[in-house]
């Protein structure tokens, strides 16, 4: 069992498969007598954004345009998590709104022209995003 959760499994259902094979769900309970159902694992809204324009600053934003697209991040709400991924092989540009940064400095992050290039950030204040990871992406003060 995983530390994680230090407590008492219970198993929900209990499936043998062809072969032999045996699969279940676990909902862990917790020392403080809470129950984290695994099959109710929360999920993330993904949204592409084909055009310029603004950016939702939470989930997952997938950049879509067939040419380099010029956007814009809204303020972070505390503890918000956002993934930014691009879809098309140019250079997007990502701007944070009026008063907001990055990682304190910089307010634009300009995408290498690669599939896949893509950061991760959460909302630390309104005013500050705090990069968690970054591929393909330069930043900048603009």
């Amino acid at each position: 069992m995983s530390r994680l959760f230090r407590g008492v499994c219970k198993f929900k259902h209990l499936q043998t498969l062809a072969g032999g094979t045996t699969t279940f769900n676990v909902a862990p309970t917790l020392n403080e007598g809470l129950s984290i159902p695994v099959d109710k694992t929360p999920k993330m809204a993904v949204k592409d954004n084909n055009a310029d324009g603004a950016v939702i600053p939470r989930g997952i934003q997938t950049l879509s345009k067939a040419t380099a697209g010029a956007y814009t991040l809204a303020a972070p709400t505390a503890g918000e998590i956002c993934i930014i991924t691009s879809k098309t092989a140019v250079a997007h540009v990502v701007t944070t709104a009026s008063g907001v940064t990055f990682n304190g400095t910089n307010n634009t992050a300009t995408w290498g022209a690669a599939i896949g290039n893509n950061i991760i950030l959460v909302g630390l204040s309104a005013t500050l995003w705090q990069i968690i990871s970054m591929v393909g992406i330069t930043l900048s003060t603009v």
